[in-house]
């Protein structure tokens, strides 16, 4: 989640028990059931009723923590793992090693201030690109988020600037700031920074980002 300097935004993703926090991301390609999602996102089922695979236009148009894609209020992709050729993709490396990970864009105000909050799943190979429209220091927090995170600070030219590991869930204290001034903020299962090599030399292809007018 990210903090303002001048401004509380809550940003970040997925209060249930522990035992909710340690579940297994879901693998699926096609949507869960009803019961099966209503276990995986913090959302009431009127109000998931209501919404789920209502027309929208954005994410603001859906009850959260649905997300608007193809037109639909739909469950979360990092949820399902629901991937087609327009799903974005975020290639990087470090050194000679070469990953990518599929990202839901955040590039709103309001996409930004949810980000992944309500969530109690995640697919390890998805993550959240969160995308500026100009160059700040940027402060993220934990409040109302359900999953640990790792935490990626980038610079417009796909450098690293710093980054946090295992973000605690729901821990409104900590604020996790980048170093400088940067315009994406990579939000990530926790235990990706370990599994990828991230460190301060990994190198991010943020040039097809560059369509996403951040607003």
């Amino acid at each position: 989640m990210t903090r303002n300097s001048t401004l509380s935004i809550i940003i970040t993703s997925s209060i249930i028990g522990t035992s909710l926090f340690a579940a297994t991301a879901c693998t699926k390609r096609t949507e869960p059931s009803t019961q099966d999602a209503l276990q995986l996102l913090i959302i009431s089922q009127i109000d998931f009723n209501r919404s789920h695979q209502r027309a929208c236009a954005k994410d603001a148009d859906c009850s959260m923590p649905l997300v608007c894609t193809s037109g639909l209020c739909q469950i979360p992709p990092s949820i399902t793992n629901k991937v087609d050729d327009a799903t974005p993709k975020l290639a990087f490396s470090t050194g000679d090693d070469a990953h990518s990970v599929y990202v839901e864009i955040a590039s709103d105000d309001y996409s930004r201030q949810r980000g992944m909050m309500n969530r109690k799943s995640c697919h390890p190979d998805w993550g959240m690109l969160f995308i500026f429209p100009n160059e700040l220091r940027r402060s993220f927090w934990m409040s109302h988020t359900y999953l640990p995170l790792d935490i990626v600070f980038i610079d417009k030219d796909g450098t690293v600037s710093n980054f946090y590991k295992n973000a605690k869930p729901l821990d409104e204290r900590p604020r996790y700031t980048s170093n400088k001034r940067v315009r994406y903020v990579l939000e990530l299962p926790a235990g990706s920074i370990e599994r990828f090599g991230i460190d301060n030399s990994t190198t991010f292809d943020t040039t097809q980002f560059n369509q996403y007018k951040a607003e």
